[in-house]
């Protein structure tokens, strides 16, 4: 892991708490994220690939909706 074990405890502002693993947690979502958004050509089949390899994470609908809807735009606008 890039970020070793320390014995701290996260408490991110969604979810549970959680130990310092956490961190790599994230970055390889921001990595899956950003690999999707470069594959995907539509709101729907960036959003389905997502919600395919982080099936349990909450509020996905939500928070994952407007990120994939911010970053379509962008692409739109290249």
């Amino acid at each position: 892991h890039k970020y070793e074990d320390s014995g701290l405890t996260i408490y991110p502002g969604h979810g549970s708490s959680a130990d310092i693993a956490l961190f790599d947690t994230v970055l390889r979502y921001i990595e899956d994220f950003e690999k999707t958004m470069e594959n995907s050509t539509k709101t729907e089949e960036a959003m389905d690939k997502m919600k395919e390899l982080y099936p349990t994470w909450e509020q996905s609908g939500f928070l994952l909706m407007h990120s994939v809807q911010y970053h379509m735009g962008l692409k739109e606008e290249e």
